[in-house]
């Protein structure tokens, strides 16, 4: 579990988005605040591949990618992210207590080809490979992406059991929220680890750390072929 803030708060809780495993938060509250505080909305967060994807909620524009520290209020809500030459994305999703975190891939619309009287022109759109031919591309956009083995619940809680929040920034007060960017081979390992934007240093090298230290990932697919993609982690670190 986290460290805790200090030896006051009596209870560290992990708050981590019970569908998608793409971040986690480390929060302390004091115990004898637990049960009475009853929010009404929750926070919402939002990256995408590609950037600058325009999200809506309940048919409202709210901005465009990246989201940050938007407040929703609780219940279920409809999400739209749309950005010209992609195809449009829906999710609907119920918003609890919990920080609400998405993590997107939008796909590419297909380009129409001008066809003639031969048809041998034509250029199909999606590539198939065999898994023996080696292509070391890394893939901003796929098919299905890279998953941590087990799941996400098997990701939050080895996020949670290995997750330290670094004691310099609890004096200081110090939290925020943490992107760091990977890429994860065609075997499953973890390379090419760095951060994309960060509050403090010290919260950058934690969340680097626990990164690079992650078992072997299912790597992404293209097609019927295991290929290199880049993911990314927003980690937030959050005091009571």
């Amino acid at each position: 579990m986290p460290v805790p803030v200090d030896d006051s708060l009596a209870c560290d809780i992990v708050w981590a988005d019970s569908v998608c495993a793409d971040s986690v938060c480390v929060d302390s509250i004091p115990a004898e605040f637990v049960e009475q505080v009853k929010p009404t909305s929750t926070l919402f967060y939002v990256t995408t591949s590609p950037a600058d994807v325009i999200v809506y909620v309940d048919g409202k524009r709210i901005g465009t990618t990246p989201i940050e520290d938007m407040e929703i209020s609780l219940g279920k809500h409809k999400i739209k992210l749309s950005k010209r030459g992609y195809e449009d994305m829906a999710i609907t999703r119920t918003f609890g207590e919990k920080p609400v975190v998405l993590n997107e891939t939008l796909i590419a619309k297909t380009q129409q080809q001008s066809h003639h009287s031969s048809t041998t022109d034509r250029v199909n759109p999606i590539e198939y490979y065999d898994n023996d031919v080696d292509d070391d591309r890394i893939y901003e956009g796929v098919e299905e992406n890279a998953s941590f083995p087990g799941g996400d619940a098997a990701c939050m809680k080895w996020l949670r059991d290995n997750i330290k929040y670094p004691s310099i920034c609890q004096e200081q007060g110090v939290q925020g929220r943490v992107i760091v960017s990977f890429v994860v081979n065609r075997d499953g390992s973890i390379v090419d680890v760095k951060v994309v934007r960060s509050p403090d240093e010290h919260l950058s090298t934690e969340a680097v750390r626990v990164v690079k230290m992650m078992p072997k990932w299912k790597p992404a697919k293209q097609g019927n072929r295991t290929v290199r993609s880049r993911f990314n982690l927003p980690v937030m670190f959050r005091l009571g």
